[in-house]
């Protein structure tokens, strides 16, 4: 060896090694801390959730809460601008699932016994019976008929005695004393089958009362019946300036073939000047079928100004994709637009390539696709990736090259796609330090600093830093799992400028717990926005919005920010600036195409901007 060169050569080696250390370190600094969310409570009806998701119900400009529970109770909780919520308003606002006898929705509580009577009401699944203080009134009986098989549980003082029936399950009761009869649907549960209830001539109607509000029947021979609540679409239909509530609903885990699909139609609410009215959906066109419709979204996908609806149906039943034509009637065209897809899964509309038409990106039992939109039709594109069921699917440009990426949480495995114009590449999610599996997902600038974040449920909150790399940050504490699902959606609920988090997680056993975590703010500067489109669009829904300031180019669209896994209504858009106190530019490309600037815009604050025609 030459020892010469050796020792000539230490000096150079020892500066490139150094050299090489700064480098490193400058790259893998810690993570500035930030700060942590704070738990409150949150009164959010958890039996048998199926989803959360937020809107401006109410048109106040304050985000509210919703959930859907399928058959059982919902929550619909008005937010106050201050990160605080009112107690739950479904039923204030005429959104009850049964017009006859608001209240009746499933629940696991028992309903209050303030007078004496006979009590009819769903509690854990099951039909409850409850006579109390009878010896005021009198026996009550009468007939009870079910469409499946029935078990029953009964104590002393009410009886049930099976009347023969050639479908179905019937019993006439008697109640004579104070006591409970349960019965219950088979297989369980079976909440919301129609029940055929006739009262005996002798039985008072005035002390039969059904339903958690004790509503009593007009007429001996009455139906109880609920909906199979699933996705809800928060968005303004007949053109009035007003929020109104599509409901898709589904089968009543599997009914829909043994009672009928027209027992079961879609719902339609419009609003008044105080609550929700009932509209009826068929006559408008949204005929359900046998479509045992789960999620469902707004979109105007051929730019005419008008909201269309596209819906995720099971079961071998092709998925919808309803066009409102401009007299507020609306058509399904999806076989004729190459959209009646079969297999079971989940959606998100972009618009790939940027070409001004929406594409839809589907991963369902036969893989992940992207349905490019081409002169109205939608020609199908398999995607590279492994073959998982997909949980939900998040859109963001967390790069900040101007189109959306997607990050699609799965158990199987979660994955990445990167958009370079148009081209969708498969990345692995671990080598940017992001988890390999997740039950929920969903990109949010946490602190402002002008890159997104990237939520997943339940692994935590991963912070990107200038490399494009995450970092997982402990800004929130998540019960221990294991887990078996989760819904989450990150919102302004104090229109500060930060978000916050609902989050509700199943255990195993299939039990719901949800938590609200409050932002504690921080220095960063931001901008929110809310648009308002033309009138059959209102929340301008495929809006394109570019903003520039001297730090920052950032580019988002109304819609991305959906986070219920099966509805919509978070149309607000968020940016956070970063230490720009000023955005230069302001780009809005609306759905029709016209384009819209606004310049020199003051940070910190939340602007309505209205579409010109």
């Amino acid at each position: 060896m030459n020892t010469r060169w050796l020792l000539c050569s230490i000096p150079s080696i020892l500066l490139l090694a150094l050299l090489l250390l700064v480098a490193c370190v400058g790259q893998s600094q810690p993570t500035p801390m930030l700060p942590s969310m704070l738990q409150q409570p949150l009164a959010l009806e958890t039996w048998h959730l199926f989803d959360v998701g937020v809107a401006d119900v109410n048109d106040d400009g304050m985000l509210d809460i919703f959930s859907s529970n399928h058959s059982a109770r919902q929550s619909l909780l008005l937010g106050n601008g201050k990160g605080h919520f009112s107690p739950n308003q479904l039923l204030a606002q005429g959104l009850s699932q049964s017009s006859d006898f608001p209240g009746l929705a499933d629940t696991e509580r028992m309903p209050a016994f303030r007078q004496p009577g006979l009590y009819i009401f769903w509690r854990a699944s099951r039909l409850v019976l409850h006579s109390h203080h009878l010896s005021a009134v009198g026996p009550m009986q009468g007939t009870l008929c079910f469409q499946t098989a029935v078990d029953t549980e009964t104590t002393p003082g009410l009886t049930l005695k099976p009347v023969p029936q050639e479908s179905g399950t019937c019993f006439q009761f008697v109640a004579s004393a104070d006591a409970e009869a349960q019965l219950t649907p088979q297989p369980y549960p079976r909440v919301g089958v129609p029940i055929s209830v006739e009262l005996a001539e002798t039985t008072p109607l005035t002390q039969i009362f059904v339903g958690a509000n004790a509503i009593s029947p007009s007429q001996r021979h009455f139906t109880l019946a609920l909906q199979d609540r699933h996705g809800l679409v928060w968005a303004d239909f007949n053109a009035d300036g007003q929020q109104d509530l599509f409901v898709a609903g589904g089968a009543n885990r599997g009914l829909s073939g043994s009672n009928g699909a027209a027992s079961r139609p879609y719902e339609l609410f419009y609003r008044g000047p105080d609550s929700f009215r009932r509209i009826s959906a068929p006559e408008l066109g949204l005929q359900k079928g046998s479509c045992a419709a789960r999620q469902a979204r707004p979109i105007d996908f051929n730019g005419d100004g008008l909201l269309d609806l596209y819906i995720v149906c099971i079961r071998g039943q092709g998925n919808q994709l309803f066009q409102q034509r401009p007299a507020g009637h609306f058509t399904d065209i999806a076989p004729q637009v190459g959209l009646a897809l079969p297999d079971a899964g989940t959606f998100a509309w972009l618009d790939v390539d940027l070409d001004g038409e929406m594409d839809l990106l589907w991963a369902g039992e036969s893989g992940i696709w992207l349905y490019r939109q081409q002169a109205g039709q939608f020609v199908p594109e398999k995607l590279p990736g492994p073959q998982i069921w997909v949980q939900n699917i998040a859109l963001g440009d967390f790069d900040n090259d101007g189109d959306g990426d997607i990050f699609m949480a799965s158990g199987d495995a979660n994955l990445l796609y990167r958009n370079d114009d148009g081209t969708l590449t498969h990345d692995p999610p671990a080598p940017l330090g992001l988890p390999k599996t997740g039950l929920s997902a969903h990109w949010l600038d946490y602190d402002n600093d002008g890159l997104l974040d990237l939520f997943v449920a339940d692994a935590g909150l991963y912070r990107q830093n200038r490399a494009g790399q995450f970092v997982r940050v402990p800004v929130l504490t998540l019960p221990p799992g294991p887990h078996k699902s989760a819904r989450a959606t990150w919102f302004d609920a104090n229109n500060d400028g930060f978000r916050e988090a609902l989050i509700a997680l199943q255990n195993p056993d299939k039990q719901w717990q949800s938590l609200y975590f409050r932002h504690p703010g921080g220095s960063n500067h931001w901008l929110t926005l809310n648009l308002q489109g033309p009138p059959g669009n209102r929340p301008a829904v495929g809006t394109r919005v570019t903003l520039i300031t001297p730090q920052n180019r950032r580019s988002a669209v109304v819609g991305w920010n959906e986070e219920s896994h099966y509805g919509s209504g978070h149309y607000r858009l968020y940016f956070g600036l970063g230490p720009a106190t000023q955005i230069d530019t302001l780009e809005l490309r609306w759905p029709d195409g016209s384009t819209q600037h606004l310049r020199h815009l003051a940070a910190d604050q939340h602007l309505m901007i209205k579409w010109q025609p």
